[in-house]
Order: structure tokens, then C-alpha cells, then sequence
């Protein structure tokens, strides 16, 4: 068995915004079909989320039924058939009887290619029309339509939805909508949303109201306290003003004030005599004890929060109390066991797991983890049916105290399904040997695990042949161990006072205690930049505080610094140097030394000595940058090198950067790799151990998963290799390989789509334009200025210089505004106006 080195602990936190937003997309306690209902839409079956009114409180038959954005209530049914284009035309049908009803209406924006245009539901429609219409969307300006259609419909049967689009006026008002609405959402996506929601105060009919606001205002419950039906409210956004008129709202059975951290003052639980629900998680609530005396109460959720006192008496309607990571003592706990015996109490994490999957019979750990699954390409990796195995799994499952309640940003890997029989109970995704996810859950976050547990399941796995989570803590150890080193490395030779002045913050203070001259002080934070063997882009707080600190001096000083260590034999100081260069440009943007070429080589040589393949492959793209100080020879040198480069991933930029120099010295390597023969692989010359220890590892990012004859065949398509066409057309066909050959001129393969990746990577999307170059616009133009596309911020100034001197040089008319133009959408307007013209005068030359 390996001996583990100790890991890493992931630190607790408070659950993450990411998961606070997520839950609140869904507008209410979703589920998913349990009952036997069919849906179907435009012809196909499909889930939706759905839910009967009667879960949230509410005592009507109907269901709430959310189809894309749109929620509708509807009549209580065996089965459902939807027809409609929300997006396009903004109308929803239900089909009874094979008779269409209007039920929805989505007044939005739509984005086209010809840009964004706010959809009118509401053109050939009539008052009759209007008579079955159950959910109204506002997503754009409605004074734009200023249809009184809105007036017929019967808002006390309709699910309204007002979001941050349809704010009104400079005071960013809720919209107007009828005194009769009874069910509400008003969901914000931005922060430049609603701001004024005293319009609220004219609605006294409502029974259902979510508000999820991210503009973070202040919110006077006054604005709908007037609501004495009201039933059901989930608010999340600013502080909470006047909470003393919760009072008032006394039909409330639902209340959710998740996340209020300026709420501290939960007297008024006392005055809801009818609440049955209470959300109250990641709050600054101390005591819980104002419940005693609802009569109604059933469900209490506090976790996350300040929690330290609940109730010592008995709540006979309560059955369940959720205080996961509160501060409430064993005492306590003990106390209200004794006087609660209905109610399931959730209050270890450990407990609240096992309490769920203690009879199962088999256990499957799966590839992938909770979220993003592709269930058809997952596996099955392992299976447990005996059960002194499944008990020792159980027993050592086990949850941290203290570290818990935070969310890592990935998936996790792999999956522990858990099974009674046939039916899976549970599923929890183990993340990076350390953590559980229990998506669906009753744990507010993730939960770490204990080191004992820890080192059990990733023993466990690796016993069974899946070693995915060792290598994990392998490689964060290698991480922790090479943060170890290169603070070493940066601090080499210093006094104690200034490596602990790193740890204290007052580095910039003592430095220059230490060194009285400037250029030694620079040349120390040099050196510091230079003790990385990793990315030159990533920070970490060796280099933040060097880079923070250079900003400090005079920029001659630095110019001449770097000058001096990039010419010198020190080679963390040249390394340090050379990145400080390539990531500060605008403190070298007008230096102009005698040398300046010899400097730009020492960069390159710099970078493609470096490890960490991701810096080899950043220096194909410093050589596009500066052909002109490079000879012939040194660019062949350069290539070639990376052309055969150990790491794949060096070699496919290498190969693209080929096509890119037009350089056909290279074509017969490449039609090499374009039909897979093995091709010389040259060994990276050999540099001090320190600068090739702990390099971690890297993703393949260039060209996305095309592999090197797919790239080659990219290439040769910009050589203009048309030897290579016969083996490039016996490729599986793929978007680089249609492409390919559009760049060999059979432009009739590109289309819309080879604008618009979102996995293959920028070099496709470049290449696409360049097909649309090749062929004066003939041929994609449209797609170019009338999509998203580029998807890569940065990529959007190379697309504008090609296509506007593709433009100037073809003699397109209003060259100024062409010549002027300083974006995409700016060029978008002048094709809008003369594309057809311009397509018709590059059409007869």
C-alpha cells in the first residue's frame, strides 16, 4: 500500500455564491415527476421541473410548470402537449382536445444574427385569444408594445415573471402589471436591474411572491405587507427593511430568507401562527426558541448560520430541524431530542448521510462525478454487493466537523452510486481525495472528509484499481511541495527578516532596509519573478508581491535592470526578467535599445528552455510577434525545435504556427505527421535541476481534442499544399478537416458553425476567417459579422484588422467608416448597409 504524504486541507468557508445562485434559478421547491404525467412539446416527450401548489403551502390543485424560462399554472392533468417557439415568436400552446390555447407569452429579447429584437407575442392575437394564457414572461420593455391585450388577461390564474430587462425609466422601476396578480417572481440576472419596488404596494391579491434581486438594495417589507393572503415568500437580495410588518402577513406558510446576513432579529417568527416552512440558512439567527409556539411549523432549515439556541420545549408539529454547521451545543441538541422524538434532527454531517444510505445493498463508483454527467460514455469503474464490505465502506465514512460547507468548482471524480435493489437512493461525487458532493442532498456545501476517512476511500479505490483520486493527492502534494521549493528558490540567501516579512505583509517596507540601492532591490524582485518553473501568467503570492513592488520604481531604472539581467549569467534572474518583460508591456512600450533583438532571441531561447510546455508553446506566438529581429535560420531554429518537441501540445501550436509563417521548408514534415508517420522527436537540452523540478501538469489546449494530423492538415490547408488534399479528404470528417480544405479552396465546405466553437479552440475560428480572407468575402462574411463569434476575447482585434484590409483592399465603398472602425459591430452596421453591394462588385472581379 502507498504511503500518503500529508495532504493539503481544503479550508472551510461559507458555501459558495455559485451554489447560492443555483438554487436560486429555480423559482420554487422543484421536483421532478413522481406522479405518472407525460409531457410533451413541439412533438417530443421532455421532463420539465413542475410543481404542485399544494407541496408549497397553497391549497389549489394546480401546478406550476416551468418550460425554458416560462412558468405556467395549470389545471391538474395525466398529461400535457405543448407547442410553440418561446424564443421566436413568444407564444406557448396547449393542445386539448387537438384544439391550440394560448397558455404563454414571453416577451423578451431575441438575439439574431442580424442583432437583438425585443419579440412581440402579442401581433396577430386578440382578446379571445387571451382567455387561457396561465404565465406571462417580461424580459424587455413592455411600454415598447403597448398592447392592452395584457388588460384580458386573468391575472389571478397566470404566473407572472418580471426580470432586470424590464425595469422602467432612470429610476430602473418595476413595470407595470395588473392589482390582480396572484402569483409573482421577479428574478434579476444582473446587477443593473430593478431598483425601485414601491409599485409592489399596489398589488394586495398576491399568495405566491419570490423575489431574487442582485442589485443588492435595500427592500421595506412595507412595499407587501398590504398581502394578507399571501402564502408563499422566498426573498433574496438587499437588507430587509420594517421586518416588524411580517406580522401582518398572517396566512404565511412559507417563509425562505436564505442568506439575509444583515437580518439578525427573528422576534417576529413568533406573530406567523400559521408558518409550516421556515429557510433560513446562512443567516446571522442566535435563537431559534420563537418557534415554540407556532402550532404549524414543520420544517426548519438554519444551516450554515449563527445558530446557537433552539427550542428545550416540545414543537409537536415539527418533523424536521436542519442546523448543519451551526454553533449549537451537544447540550442543546441533547435537550431537544429528549423533548422532540417526531423530529428527524440534522446536525452532523456524518449522521445526515449515513442516516439515508444505511440499507443499501450494492454500491457502484462510477467514472465522473455530480454534475455535467454524460451518462452513455460514463462507467462503471467498481460494484460492491457483499455486505461486510458495504459496512466497512459505511463505517469509515466520515465527515470533518470543522471543514465543511464550502463548494469546489469542479465536478469531482469519481461517483459513488448507492443502491437498494435496483433503485438508486443516493449518488455523491468524491473530490480530489479529500471532499464529498452530495448534489441533491441535504448537506448546505461540500462536506471534507476526516484524514482516516480520506485515506480509506483513496486506499479503497486504488486496492480496486481506480487510482484517479491517489494520483490526485499525489500531484496536490507535488503542488504543495513545489510551492515549498520555489519560495526557496526566491528567497535564496536572504536574512530571516526578510523571508518573515513575506509572511507578514511589510515586505515592501523591509526591503529596502535590507538592500540601500535600487538596482539591488530590483534585481532581488527579479530573481523572485524567476523562481517559478510554471506559468508565466498565474500569481502566486511570491510573484504578486514582486510585481506589486516593481511597479514602484522608475521605469529607465527597470528598463536598464532587465537589460542587464537578460545579458547576464544568472539564470533565475534572466528568467524572472524575461517574464517581467513579456508581462508588463507598457513599461517597455517605448524602449528602444541598441540591442533590442539580441533581448527579444535571449526571451524565446528563455522560453523554449522552460518545462512547463504551456511557456514552449507561448514562444511560437513571441516569434510571430517579432519575425522582423529574427533571421531566417534563427526563425527555422526556433520551429523546428518546437516542431519536434517531446509534449504534443508544443507540436501542434509548432505546426499551426508553420502554416501561419507560410513556411514551406516545413510541408513535407507535415504531410509526415498528416499521414501519421513517426516523426524525430528532439529531447529538451538540459537545463539546472531546479528548474525541472515539481512542474506540474498542463491542459492540452490548442486545437481543442483534434489530434497532430488533424492540426498538420490545417497547416497545409494555409501552405496551400494542394499535394496534401487526397489525404486530407481520407480524414473523419470533422470541422478542422472541412476547414482544411476550404483553405485549399473548396470554399463551399465552410459554414456557419466553423464560427462558433466552443471547445475546438481559437486556431479554428482563425483559420475559418482566413478562408473568408482567401476568398475576398465571397463567402462568409455574413457569418463573421452576424454571429458572437470570435468566442476569445483577445481574438477579436485580429478578426477586425483582417477583415478591414480585406475590405480596403478590395475597394469597398465608405472606406473612412471602414477605416475607422473600431469593433466588429461597428463593421456588423457599415455590412448591414452596403454588404449586398460590396458582394456584388467582388462577385464580377
Amino acid at each position: 500500500m502507498i504511503q500518503l504524504p500529508q495532504r493539503p486541507q481544503l479550508s472551510p468557508s461559507k458555501l459558495s455564491i455559485l451554489l447560492c445562485l443555483f438554487s436560486l434559478i429555480i423559482p420554487f421547491n422543484c421536483t421532478f415527476a413522481d406522479e405518472q404525467i407525460t409531457f410533451t412539446l413541439n412533438g417530443k416527450s421532455f421532463t420539465p421541473r413542475y410543481t404542485p401548489l399544494d407541496r408549497l403551502y397553497l391549497d389549489q390543485p394546480e401546478i406550476l410548470i416551468r418550460i425554458g424560462d416560462l412558468t405556467v399554472l395549470m389545471d391538474p392533468a395525466e398529461s400535457y402537449t405543448f407547442v410553440g417557439n418561446l424564443e421566436e415568436d413568444g407564444k406557448l400552446y396547449h393542445i386539448i382536445d387537438n384544439t391550440p390555447h394560448l397558455v404563454g407569452l414571453n416577451i423578451g429579447l431575441a438575439y439574431q444574427e442580424n442583432g437583438k429584437r425585443l419579440v412581440n407575442p402579442f401581433e396577430n392575437l386578440g382578446i379571445d385569444d387571451m382567455k387561457y394564457v396561465r404565465g406571462i414572461r417580461l424580459d424587455g420593455n413592455t411600454s415598447e408594445i403597448a398592447s392592452d391585450l395584457m388588460n384580458h388577461i386573468d391575472s389571478s390564474k397566470a404566473f407572472y415573471k418580471i426580470t432586470n430587462h424590464a425595469a422602467v425609466g432612470d429610476e430602473m422601476s418595476l413595470p407595470k402589471i395588473p392589482e390582480s396578480v396572484t402569483f409573482l417572481q421577479i428574478q434579476e440576472n444582473s446587477s443593473n436591474g430593478i431598483r425601485d419596488y414601491s409599485p409592489l404596494k399596489k398589488l394586495k391579491s398576491l399568495r405566491f411572491l419570490n423575489i431574487d434581486s442582485l442589485n443588492r438594495e435595500a427592500f421595506n417589507l412595507e412595499n407587501i405587507s398590504q398581502n394578507k393572503d399571501l402564502v408563499y415568500l422566498k426573498y433574496y437580495g438587499g437588507e430587509l427593511q420594517k421586518t416588524s410588518d411580517f406580522s401582518k402577513l398572517v396566512n404565511l406558510r412559507y417563509l425562505d430568507l436564505g442568506w439575509q446576513s444583515g437580518l439578525t432579529n427573528f422576534g417576529f417568527l413568533k406573530d406567523l401562527k400559521d408558518l409550516r416552512e421556515l429557510q433560513i440558512p446562512n443567516t446571522e439567527v442566535k435563537n431559534l426558541r420563537s418557534i415554540e409556539n407556532l402550532r404549524q411549523i414543520t420544517v426548519v432549515n438554519a444551516n450554515n448560520s449563527t445558530l446557537e439556541s433552539i427550542p428545550t420545549k416540545s414543537v409537536p408539529s415539527l418533523q424536521n430541524l436542519k442546523i448543519l454547521s451551526t454553533k449549537v451545543s451537544d447540550r442543546s441538541i441533547a435537550a431537544f431530542k429528549r423533548n422532540n422524538t417526531q423530529c428527524q434532527l440534522l446536525h452532523n454531517w456524518t449522521d445526515a448521510l449515513k442516516t439515508r444510505i444505511q440499507n443499501v445493498t450494492s454500491i457502484r463508483v462510477r467514472s465522473g462525478g455530480t454534475c455535467h454527467r454524460i451518462l452513455d460514455k460514463e462507467k462503471t469503474l467498481l460494484e460492491v454487493t457483499k455486505s461486510e464490505q458495504i459496512s466497512n465502506f459505511l463505517d469509515n465514512l466520515k465527515i470533518s466537523n470543522s471543514n465543511n460547507g464550502f463548494h469546489c468548482m469542479c465536478c469531482g471524480s469519481p461517483s459513488f452510486e448507492f443502491y437498494q435493489g435496483e433503485k438508486l437512493i443516493e449518488t455523491i461525487g468524491f473530490h480530489h481525495g479529500q471532499s464529498l458532493r452530495w448534489m441533491d442532498g441535504e448537506w448546505p456545501g461540500d462536506g471534507g472528509l476526516t484524514e482516516t476517512s480520506s485515506d480509506f476511500l483513496i486506499h479503497w479505490l486504488a486496492k480496486n484499481g481506480v487510482t484517479g483520486p491517489r494520483e490526485e493527492i499525489l500531484e496536490a502534494q507535488k503542488w504543495e511541495n513545489a510551492k515549498i521549493a520555489k519560495f526557496e528558490r526566491a528567497t535564496d540567501g536572504w536574512p530571516k527578516k526578510l523571508k518573515n516579512s513575506l509572511e507578514r505583509g511589510n515586505f515592501e517596507k523591509v526591503l529596502p532596509k535590507i538592500f540601500n540601492n535600487e538596482e539591488a532591490q530590483i534585481d532581488t524582485l527579479l530573481s523572485m519573478l524567476g523562481a517559478s518553473n510554471d506559468s508565466w501568467i498565474e500569481s502566486g503570492r511570491i510573484e504578486r508581491e514582486a510585481k506589486s513592488t516593481l511597479s514602484t520604481y522608475d521605469e529607465n531604472l527597470l528598463q536598464q535592470s532587465v537589460e542587464i539581467a537578460l545579458l547576464g549569467n544568472d539564470r533565475q534572474r534572466r528568467r524572472g526578467a524575461a517574464r517581467f518583460w513579456v508581462s508588463t508591456p507598457s513599461t517597455f512600450k517605448n524602449w528602444k535599445p541598441h540591442n533590442l533583438g539580441q533581448m527579444h532571441k535571449i526571451v524565446l531561447q528563455v522560453m523554449q528552455q522552460a518545462r512547463y510546455h504551456p511557456l514552449r508553446q507561448s514562444a511560437m506566438d513571441y516569434l510571430l510577434k517579432h519575425l522582423e529581429i529574427l533571421s531566417e535560420q534563427e526563425i527555422a531554429s526556433y520551429l523546428w525545435n518546437a516542431l519536434r518537441d517531446p509534449q504534443k501540445g508544443v507540436r501542434k501550436k509548432a505546426i499551426i504556427t508553420a502554416g501561419l509563417l507560410n513556411y514551406h521548408s516545413a510541408t513535407s514534415h507535415l504531410l509526415m505527421v498528416l499521414s501519421k508517420e513517426p516523426i524525430e522527436i528532439i529531447p529538451l537540452p538540459e537545463v539546472p535541476e531546479g528548474e525541472s523540478e515539481y512542474i506540474l501538469k498542463s491542459f492540452e489546449d490548442i486545437a481543442g481534442t483534434h489530434d497532430e494530423s488533424e492540426v498538420a492538415a490545417l497547416a497545409l490547408g494555409y501552405l496551400k499544399s494542394t499535394d496534401a488534399t487526397n489525404a486530407i479528404k481520407k480524414l473523419a470528417k470533422t470541422p478542422i478537416r472541412e476547414i482544411a480544405l476550404a483553405l485549399l479552396g473548396d470554399i463551399g465546405r465552410l459554414n456557419a458553425k466553423h464560427f462558433d466553437f466552443d471547445e475546438s479552440g481559437e486556431e479554428l475560428q482563425l483559420a475559418a476567417v482566413e478562408c473568408v480572407v482567401r476568398n475576398k468575402g465571397r463567402s462568409g462574411l455574413q457569418w463573421i459579422l452576424g454571429s458572437d463569434a470570435p468566442n476569445f476575447w483577445w481574438e477579436k482585434d485580429i478578426v477586425l484588422r483582417k477583415i478591414r484590409n480585406m475590405l480596403l483592399e478590395n475597394n469597398a465603398l465608405e472606406k473612412e467608416i471602414i477605416r475607422e472602425a473600431e469593433s466588429l459591430e461597428e463593421l456588423e452596421n457599415w455590412y448591414n448597409q452596403h454588404g449586398d453591394q460590396y458582394l456584388k462588385n467582388i462577385t464580377k472581379t
